[in-house]
Parts: C-alpha cells; structure tokens; sequence
C-alpha cells in the first residue's frame, strides 16, 4: 500500500454518491482535458482511489452538491486495505479493529489511542494493543484474515477513528453490504444486510416479541435479523446458532457495535447434526437457512422423525423451529418451493400438518433474496397443537412491500391478496400438498362486463387492423433487381474512406456500473437503441452512426439520437459525407445471411467486422430497399398486433363464462 496518501480514500462510486451523479459522469469528469479533477492516489489502474478531501475541494471548486450524509468512514478505511486482502475479507479486519476501539473507550483503556499514536502501526502492533483488553473480550477483536506483519495500519486506524462510537455499528453493516456485493453467494453464506426477506423476518418477529421474550435463529449468519428484533423490542434476548465461524464472529462483533452482546448469544455450531440447546425455547424462531442441502440426518434426534429423506432435508429447518417454540411461540422459515409438494417430503409434511404445526403457508415475490431469484415460501408454524385446524394460504408473490404486507395480512381479517382458509383434513388428503397455488381460488380483477366488453373491443381492432393491411395492399410489390452490384466488405468500406471507425467505446473499469448511456449486442438485436438515453460528454456516437454487434451473428441499427458509449462487441460506424452509401441500408444489409458464415470460436461465436460483406448498390436503389423493408416491417408490426388481439379474445372469453358460472 502507498505510505503517502490520507486517511480517506474514495472510490469513483464513493465520488458519485457524493455529488449525486451517476458513475458515467464520474467516469467523464476523470477523462475531459482542463477540468483538473484529483489524480488516484492508490488503487490500480482498473480500480482507483482517491483522496476524499481533494476531491470535495475540486467538487466546491466545480459549484458541484456535496452530500455529506454519504461519508461512510468504515468504508473509506477499507479501501486502505486493498491490494493487502481480498474485499470478501475486509469487513472481517475493519469490524475487529473497530470493536478493538470500542472496548478500548468501554473498558476506559489507552490501548486504543495509544495504537493511534503510532506512525507505522502494524498488526503485531495491533495485536499487542488487544492484549491490554480484558481476557473475555479478546475473542471479538480477532480475525482468521491474515494480514503480512509488515500491513501499514495507521491510515486504516486514523479513518476508523473519526465516526462517532454509535456510527461504528452501520458503518460496519455498509462495509459487509458493500464487501459481500461483489459476490453475492457471499450473502447466501452469511446473511444479507437489509435484504427484503431480512426486512420480513425482523418485521414477523418484531410484532410477536413481547417483553422478556426470547428470539432464536439457527442459521443466524451475521445476524441483521435478530440484532434489529433486539433493538426494536426492549428487555428481549437472543440466541443463534452458525456454522460458519467468520460469519459467527460478525455477528458477535455487530451485537457489540450495536450495544446489544449482552442480548445475544452466538454459537458456532452445525445446527442440523449436533442442537447444542436442545431443551432451550424461544417465543420467536426466524430462519433464512441454506437452501438445496441434501444430508442424511442423524437417526437419533428428538426433533425429527428416524427416516428423514436426504433429499428432503430443507424441512429439517422447520422441524427445528418447532422443537424450540415455546407454548405460544411462533416460527417463521424461509424456504424454497420444492418441498411444499414433492414426494420425498410428503410424509413429513403429513406429520406437520396434522401435529398442528403449520399455521400458514406464504408465497413470496422473487428476489427475496439477493442472492438467487427463485421465489421463496414463508412457512408459519407453532408449537404442537397450537394450530386452529385450518391452514391458511397466502399468495403474496405480487407485494411490492412484503416487509410492510406480509406481517399485516397474518395478523388482520383483511388481507390485499389471494388467499384461502383450508381445513386440515382437506390438506392431509390431498397427499399433505402446500403450494398456495393448489388452493387459493383462482381470481380475477375484472368483471363478467369488462372481459365481454374486452371481447368485443378485440374483435373491433381486429377489424381496423385488417383494414389497415388492406390499405397497404397497393404497395405491395416486388422491387426490380439492381443491375449494378459490388459486393464489398466493411475493411474495404473502410480504406475507401466511406466508412469511419467511431471511438465510442465504453471505459471497462472492475467494480464500476455500467453508464446509463451504454449500447450492448442485446440491445441493437432487439431494436431499442433508440430507448437509451443519450449523453453527449466524451466520445459517444453521433446522429446517423450505424451501430453493429457482432456476437452470434451481425447485427445493426442506426443510432437516430447518438450520445451513446459501446459494450463488448459493438463497433459504430459513421458514413462519410459524399459517400455512395446510405447508413439505414447499410444497418439493413449487414444483417444479411450470408455474413453468418464468418461466425468463429469456441463456444461463443463472433464476427469480425472487417469481414462482414455488403452489396453496394446505387444510392437510389438503396432507398428503394430501404423503403421495402420498411414496408415488410410495418405488416408484420399489423400482422402481430392481430395475432395478440386474437390471442387475448378467447381467454377473457373463456374468463368471463367462468366466472358467470362461480356465480350463479
């Protein structure tokens, strides 16, 4: 690491959520000529650092917003650490140096200041200062990261000296968000921070802990979820369970932070095969478990039956939950769809079912999670016994809150979803199915009146729409062949001067967003250059220039607005004024079949550009073209509009007599 830089650093999305710009602009105030905007001061060349307080004096020289509510000190001194540990291990040293100044400033020792004192403190340095902590606080300035003794720690200690002690706690949480970003099956390890399906549970176990209560996670990972229960619920406690012993320790060094680890008890163990509290119970169990896992379970085990299928092992999750509920106790698990109707878990499902167990089944939208879009189920259970003898299903895969929804439509009679009250009997003998899907009654927004009147305004635009073919009938011609045919290549096109190579391509720097004025292969193939917005900073495209992409084929469209940056395998091409080419039939003809036969490689296949052939004609047969192809593309745009009209009818037809005969 460079020894002459400050103690904050930034980086160019840091700079962004400073000025409140995007990180495109960023990106173009580094590369224009005469803005002067502060060189890195460390980093690489794919991932720079700057300092902060430069930056905000060129920001102010500029008349540019600063937003100071952005400064995120834990995050700045991480980026101290670059180049010395991977990011995935940066929040494990950032949250041990600062729980190792706040158990200094607890404790009223001088370990802490006195390790600031140095000018070249390093982790032996740091090391001895924890020695000065009391014994049984020692284990929460740890960490299994390995720094090289000779790691110049001071600018990391400087930066983490500056937010104040209560700010240690979300700035930790902003440096694990920010760490675990760059790998989000990091998140599935661990636990996200302030995930939607987080959101859900603190909210679930916030509204039934009452005071005194106790919440319990057997696959906590940092656990965001009971730290935040904890501090929203006073005179509460907590015990969770993990397995992963970096993860484990977060979560001890969080509930430090956040003033709460003498709420909170973790422990390091694997929950499935060895339950360390077997006869603790708690009022609110909560579980974002693993998902997938396929482990046979131990034969021996009070909570779940002898022969467990391994294949159906994700309802151990539940069957945990169960054996540590108190008598009024509720549990809430996460889990994925598969189980609530396969055959291997039929069985266990039966025995849940008619235990009592099962309060309520939830479908929830996707992306719950971050870390995989398969949408996740909310099973809610009790205690043996607790259940009214119905269960009830609620299918809240369309909530856009459900952090906000979920909780309020399982404790209200009133709820804004499907949903559906089924007596237990009834599930039992329907092989112990669960899918909400089975048993919410099929529903529809509209009335018998409206899908009638949306039958017959299909068969009325279906009507237009044949008339307006019909109106094209007259133009429907073949055009003549041109006599006057060269078959030339782009690189000819090229040396001739006709064509002109645009230097539009997007800078590709690790870690940064794509601009919001980026052209990717998939966007020239479904035709919607013309949708992305246009920034005229830097070199983008201009009006007129044909962008082409040559993965999996050729490609093209003219870019009307330009202002445009290019992706991977997008080139753009500028005809030259004067030249005997029009850029819409250049756009039209490169897309031609015969150029498929250039496509190489393994796997992937790409053009070369230079390659790629078109037929020049005269410019007037160009146009004659062009105007054809507009043609065809303006009967299928009716053609299609027929087709979905058509395809629409028959559905609300069918919608609309079945819903005359629900109500009759």
């Amino acid at each position: 690491m460079n020894t002459e830089r400050s103690a904050v650093l930034v980086a160019p999305s840091d700079i962004a959520e400073l000025a409140g710009v995007s990180r495109a602009a960023v990106s173009n105030w580094r590369k224009r000529e005469g803005l002067n905007f502060p060189k890195p001061v460390d980093g690489s060349a794919t991932r720079p650092l700057f300092d902060k307080e430069a930056v905000i004096a060129w920001l102010a020289q500029q008349g540019k917003t600063i937003d100071r509510s952005t400064d995120r000190g834990l995050w700045e001194a991480a980026h101290h650490l670059r180049g010395a540990v991977a990011v995935e291990e940066m929040a494990s040293v950032i949250a041990a140096l600062a729980c190792l100044r706040y158990l200094s400033a607890d404790a009223d020792a001088d370990a802490w200041e006195s390790l600031r004192a140095l000018p070249e403190a390093t982790p032996p340095d740091v090391a001895r200062a924890a020695e000065r902590l009391p014994a049984d606080t020692r284990d929460l300035v740890e960490t299994d990261t390995v720094l090289p003794p000779t790691t110049r720690l001071a600018p990391v200690i400087t930066a983490i000296s500056q937010p104040a002690l209560s700010d240690l706690a979300p700035g930790l949480d902003f440096v694990i968000e920010r760490s675990t970003a760059a790998g989000l099956h990091r998140a599935a390890v661990s636990g996200a921070v302030d995930s939607p399906a987080a959101r859900l549970l603190a909210a679930l176990a916030t509204r039934h802990l009452t005071a005194g209560g106790t919440i319990h996670d057997p696959a906590c990972g940092i656990a965001w979820v009971m730290t935040t229960a904890l501090v929203a619920s006073p005179d509460t406690t907590g015990f969770g369970y993990e397995i992963n012993e970096r993860a484990a320790r977060l979560a001890r060094q969080r509930a430090l932070l956040a003033g709460q680890v003498s709420r909170l008890e973790v422990i390091s163990a694997d929950t499935l095969h060895d339950d360390p509290q077997p006869d603790r119970r708690a009022d609110v169990v909560i579980a974002e478990p693993p998902f997938g896992l396929r482990t046979q379970l131990p034969a021996i085990d009070p909570r779940w039956p002898a022969a467990f299928p391994p294949a159906a092992t994700d309802l151990a999750w539940v069957f945990h939950a169960v054996s540590h509920l108190s008598s009024e106790g509720r549990g809430y698990v996460l889990l994925p769809p598969g189980v609530l109707s396969s055959a291997p878990a039929r069985s266990l499902r039966a025995e849940l079912i008619a235990n009592g167990n099962v309060h309520a089944i939830v479908a929830l939208p996707p992306k719950t999670v971050p870390y995989t879009s398969i949408p996740l189920t909310l099973w809610v259970v009790g205690a043996p016994g607790t259940g009214d003898g119905n269960v009830r299903f609620i299918d809240a895969s369309g909530s856009e809150d459900s952090a906000a929804d979920v909780p309020r439509w399982l404790s209200d009679s009133t709820i804004g979803a499907p949903h559906a009250v089924v007596p237990v009997e009834r599930v039992l003998a329907t092989d112990s199915r669960l899918d909400p899907a089975a048993w919410v009654e099929w529903e529809t927004t509209a009335t018998t009146d409206e899908l009638s009147e949306q039958v017959r305004r299909s068969q009325t635009d279906i009507a237009l729409r044949i008339d307006a073919l019909s109106e094209l009938k007259d133009a429907l011609r073949a055009p003549a062949l041109p006599t006057d045919v060269r078959v030339m290549t782009v690189r000819e096109l090229l040396e001739l001067g006709y064509l002109q190579l645009v230097p539009a391509r997007a800078p590709r720097r690790a870690g940064d967003e794509a601009p919001d004025n980026l052209v990717q292969v998939g966007d020239i193939s479904k035709g919607r250059v013309d949708t992305i917005p246009g920034n005229r900073a830097g070199d983008v495209t201009a009006p007129g220039d044909v962008l082409m992409g040559t993965i999996g084929g050729v490609r093209a469209q003219v870019d009307h607005d330009g202002g445009h940056v290019l992706g991977t395998d997008v080139h753009a091409f500028r005809v030259a004024p004067g030249a005997p080419l029009d850029a819409e039939y250049l756009a039209l003809t490169v897309a031609g079949s015969w150029n498929d036969r250039f496509a190489k490689g393994a796997g992937v296949l790409r053009v070369n550009y230079r390659d790629v052939e078109i037929p020049l004609v005269p410019l007037e047969d160009q146009r004659e073209i062009v105007e054809f192809g507009l043609l065809q593309r303006r009967v299928r745009e009716i053609a299609g509009e027929i087709e979905l009209r058509a395809d629409e009818a028959l559905p609300a037809l069918l919608a609309a007599v079945r819903q005359t005969g629900a109500s009759s």
